[in-house]
């Protein structure tokens, strides 16, 4: 049930940062189009922060759990 709710969340939150973006922002520009990849050192960054995250709140239950 916890993953599906992860996984709904991360939908409908892309969801509104792509309407957010068409709605405030339009269709991108001709320099935005011509943009390119981040390194992978930006992305691998990006996923490890992702990663703790997620798992932030995991580690806080099992705390608070432990102490009642």
């Amino acid at each position: 049930m916890g993953v599906f709710l992860l996984v709904e969340s991360m939908v409908v939150f892309g969801w509104l940062l792509y309407v957010t973006q068409r709605v405030f922002f339009g269709a991108a520009s001709e320099a935005a189009e011509l943009g390119a990849d981040p390194p992978w050192q930006m992305s691998g960054s990006l996923i490890v922060l992702a990663a703790l995250v997620i798992a932030a709140p995991l580690a806080a239950l099992a705390v608070v759990s432990h102490l009642l």
